[in-house]
């Protein structure tokens, strides 16, 4: 995955790094296998915290839920994301057209990481109204809570100021 990063990406929001870097160097110490959750210490990341939120996944039933939803991201969309599950995400946003993109993305986020059981990496431009000028960048890591499987999804997000054309049409 890591050829498909946008270019600017980590240069623009350089904190998308940590994140990237701790699961690096997780899945090689473990020889490959997938990092487990409880090699995440939120102490690492406080700089990021606000940004980051887990989604408890079930790839089986194909469900989740999204357990930690940072305060920067109850800004950045809206709402509160904690709680949302497959049926209920994106369902306490005020715009209609908003709540489906939404919902595509999170969908999207955690079918790449359940799926590939590797990095996904986007930059897409913001859906909430009032901010089109914005970008969204992503970086979600599939993680293990020692099952071997992705259980769980952390990812990072920050919204980006920008001209430039996304580099994904999310």
């Amino acid at each position: 995955m890591e050829d498909d990063v946008p270019g600017t990406l980590f240069e623009e929001v350089p904190e998308l790094n940590l994140i990237r870097d701790f699961w690096l160097k997780q899945k090689e110490e473990n020889n490959g296998a997938l990092p487990d959750r409880k090699s995440f210490n939120p102490v690492d990341f406080k700089a990021i915290l606000p940004n980051i939120f887990i989604v408890d996944v079930n790839a089986e039933e194909k469900s989740f839920q999204v357990r930690l939803f940072g305060t920067k991201l109850i800004e950045l969309f809206g709402a509160d994301g904690t709680g949302w599950t497959q049926d209920t995400a994106a369902d306490n946003l005020n715009a209609p057209e908003y709540r489906q993109v939404v919902r595509d993305r999170l969908n999207e986020v955690i079918a790449h990481c359940t799926k590939t059981e590797d990095i996904y990496f986007t930059k897409y431009p913001r859906a909430r109204p009032g901010y089109k000028d914005q970008y969204a960048g992503v970086i979600a890591v599939p993680l293990t809570n020692g099952s071997g499987n992705v259980d769980q999804v952390l990812a990072v997000i920050y919204s980006i100021a920008s001209s430039d054309e996304p580099t994904s049409p999310l």
